[in-house]
């Protein structure tokens, strides 16, 4: 209550697919010395072993906190407890409405106008590190099956993503 807040959007398939991509290459594996620790790395290491196909269909609570509705719960309750809120989609989008601002990750130049507009930011650095590495997973040679497999984990984070596009074409048109 009081504060402005900002946040960020990626279509949940680009999203698991940069997850994966991250966790598999450049997260290095780590002991496991606190419980924290043992719930993340347990997705690096799944990410690590797993063909991606598996890794979407992993049902590990330790994998699906990171894979299912991760953003929804992270504006709504916890990103980090792998169960369903009680807040409505219709509470989250509301909550969403009161962003200052946020960046759509597929509106980059619609984004950046916002946040130059609201923050009087001209430009916003951008990092991708496994864009570029040969044996990454690409989003566009994901199957049928196995991308109905993510949004059908992401059932939230989709609307709530399609909410916050909808919000930011409108903001575009003011």
């Amino acid at each position: 209550d009081g504060h402005a807040f900002i946040t960020n959007f990626r279509h949940p398939v680009s999203r698991i697919v940069s997850l994966y991509n991250y966790f598999r290459f450049v997260v290095p594996q780590s002991p496991r010395m606190t419980d924290d620790a043992r719930i993340d790395f347990h997705c690096v290491d799944a990410a690590k072993t797993l063909s991606f196909d598996d890794f979407v269909r992993c049902d590990h609570p330790d994998v699906r906190v990171y894979t299912s509705d991760h953003h929804f719960r992270q504006l709504t309750g916890s990103q980090w407890v792998y169960e369903t809120p009680a807040t409505r989609i219709e509470d989250a989008c509301a909550f969403i409405d009161q962003a200052l601002c946020y960046y759509v990750c597929e509106y980059p130049e619609a984004s950046l106008r916002q946040f130059s507009l609201r923050l009087g930011l001209s430009s916003l650095p951008t990092l991708n590190i496994t864009r570029e590495r040969p044996d990454s997973v690409v989003e566009a040679e994901i199957g049928a099956e196995t991308r109905r497999a993510i949004l059908d984990i992401n059932t939230r984070d989709m609307a709530i993503y399609r909410h916050a596009v909808a919000r930011l074409l409108e903001r575009e048109q003011a």
